[in-house]
């Protein structure tokens, strides 16, 4: 099977002068926890939410913030996003996913056309699904 079959589409995207903050609000909007960054439409990276709480200051929500825990919210894209990032194209099975998410740790993996434009996006989260489609036709639904 192919990872067409099993990606998110249409891929969300920001770009590398994108500020942390605009990050943050379509995390929270789209209710997403992956993203990828395009350059000239292209893959430049991706970014995920655990990355992202990494750079953002938790007192941001809270009302003891300062200055400088606001300041976190204007870093750039490009200063907090994994650049090495892994990708396979849209001919790529499920199984070729599953050995990157074992082999790299990755959070997710963007699906790229032939010009390395995203066309999708796969996660660990659509991988289980996935298999638990697949359990339930086998094994019939519990």
């Amino acid at each position: 099977m192919l990872v067409q079959k099993i990606m998110s589409v249409p891929p969300i995207s920001v770009t590398l002068d994108d500020t942390v903050g605009t990050v943050k609000e379509l995390f929270a909007s789209r209710n997403i926890s992956h993203m990828m960054v395009v350059e000239g439409g292209r893959l430049a990276g991706a970014l995920c939410e655990a990355e992202l709480n990494r750079v953002v200051s938790p007192y941001i929500e809270s009302h003891v913030y300062s200055s400088r825990d606001l300041a976190t919210l204007k870093q750039r894209v490009h200063q907090v996003m994994s650049r090495d990032t892994k990708r396979l194209p849209e001919t790529a099975s499920v199984l070729q996913a599953m050995k990157l998410f074992n082999v790299y740790s990755v959070c997710c993996i963007p699906v790229v056309d032939e010009n390395d434009v995203p066309v999708g996006i796969v996660t660990r989260g659509s991988l289980i699904k996935f298999i638990q489609n697949a359990f339930s036709e086998e094994l019939g639904s519990e």
